[in-house]
């Protein structure tokens, strides 16, 4: 038996038998690290959030300059179709709703897929983090077609692992990592009929304090590793340490996940965050680790935000990962 361990308080959450992991090898092209350029691709979705403005979060994280100074070549492609609403009564917007996200997961898995088997870094521009049904998706398809195993580091205040009967307010962005690592299918029509795409041992959460009593249940009971905010190389200690195993990470990140003080400009805030710095510190540690192979930043709402305060501290702290 081993245990997954929450790494803020030192105990484990969940024991259960581990299989063996064996590690194959993977072209380096496929990794930030290699010789591989980023593909930026914007996917304005607000449609997974209670508050309106995380559609425009691409726009504001391009003029912030996110990816700018990438050392590797980097090409915007422009954004993803997102479907605007039409529906005039609550309970059509809410069947509306869902039907974009469905349909926009379907689409950015695809482009995301098709990134990385073309030896290109998806570099997603949210958006909400709904989105990370269809990216996350994508990015772990590929990857198994390559003969690896992707990791994922969820940096995020909440757990988004919610389903439509635990969920108090029935977000869709509340969702997304329940869907993937197997927990129901709706409303992302593209898992329907698919087994999990991740595994919990293949998830390492960072940042994250702000759980439901439901999601807490059921991420303890799958055994996902928890990293709370915390500094320097325990920080990317922790994060590294729980993915050993994998090839390939993807990195996801929510703005929530650092401290409102420096990222004021997003839905759903929660004290007692990442500091810029230490999550700048984990992305130079995710550089020089050589196993990123994508990414995305989410959840950037212009119309909470000062001056464009929070794509532009996105920016900046992903620029030991995208930069020199």
């Amino acid at each position: 038996m081993s245990a997954v361990v929450d790494f803020e308080s030192a105990r484990p959450v969940f024991s259960f038998p581990r299989p063996h992991v064996q590690t194959p090898w993977v072209p380096a092209t496929l990794r930030l690290g290699g010789h591989a350029r980023c593909r930026v691709m914007g996917v304005p979705l607000g449609h997974g959030a209670g508050v309106p403005g995380a559609e425009l979060g691409p726009a504001a994280l391009r003029i912030a300059g996110v990816g700018g100074g990438a050392a590797v070549p980097f090409r915007d492609v422009g954004d993803l179709p997102v479907s605007f609403l039409k529906a005039r009564t609550p309970a059509l917007a809410r069947l509306e709703r869902a039907r974009s996200v469905a349909a926009t997961c379907t689409r950015l898995e695809a482009a995301v897929r098709g990134a990385i088997a073309e030896g290109e870094v998806p570099v997603v521009l949210g958006g909400d983090h709904a989105l990370a049904a269809g990216s996350v998706s994508g990015a772990a398809q590929a990857v198994r077609q390559a003969g690896g195993r992707l990791g994922v580091v969820w940096i995020d205040a909440h757990g988004d692992a919610n389903t439509p009967e635990t969920s108090p307010s029935g977000n869709l962005h509340g969702m997304p990592l329940a869907a993937l690592l197997g927990a129901f299918d709706a409303p992302f029509d593209h898992l329907v009929g698919r087994p999990a795409t991740l595994n919990p041992e293949d998830v390492v959460m960072v940042g994250v304090r702000d759980l439901d009593p439901g999601e807490r249940a059921f991420l303890d009971g799958a055994g996902v590793a928890r990293v709370g905010p915390r500094t320097g190389r325990a920080l990317a200690g922790a994060t590294l340490g729980a993915l050993r195993h994998c090839t390939h990470i993807y990195v996801s990140f929510d703005v929530d996940g650092l401290d409102p003080d420096a990222a004021p400009g997003t839905g759903t805030p929660a004290q007692g965050g990442l500091t810029p710095e230490s999550l700048a510190g984990l992305f130079a540690a995710l550089r020089r680790d050589g196993r990123v192979c994508g990414l995305e930043v989410v959840e950037v709402n212009p119309v909470l935000d000062v001056r464009n305060r929070t794509a532009r501290t996105a920016a900046a702290v992903l620029e030991p990962l995208l930069g020199d």
